[in-house]
């Protein structure tokens, strides 16, 4: 992927936060150009740092008016999180009795 879609590795790779690390060492394993990559992780880091500044330049006001809407979002959030959790538990543990009752059979 280094050598043949260069760009979308290094932005994909710039964006997955907690698998960055993991995603630039492979570059080194692939023996990509270090000028090359230098030059590409500085173009994506200013664009992603230039995007996220303006976007809280000109959206940080808005924060304050949209705050008591987000805490309920987040109760809505939380509670259909609750639902597929609960959801995907009972058909997990549907699936595992029948797999009990076909082996006992």
């Amino acid at each position: 992927m280094w050598h043949t879609h260069t760009i979308r590795t290094l932005f994909l790779s710039k964006l997955a936060y907690g698998l960055s690390t993991v995603f630039l060492i492979t570059a080194g394993v692939a023996k990509y150009s270090y000028r090359k990559f230098i030059v590409g992780t500085m173009t994506v880091t200013v664009l992603q740092y230039g995007i996220l500044i303006t976007l809280g330049y000109y959206f940080g006001s808005s924060y304050a008016a949209i705050a008591t809407h987000l805490k309920s979002a987040g109760i809505i959030v939380a509670l259909a999180a609750l639902v597929v959790v609960f959801v995907g538990y009972r058909k997990f543990t549907k699936k595992i009795a029948e797999s009990l009752i076909e082996e006992t059979i």
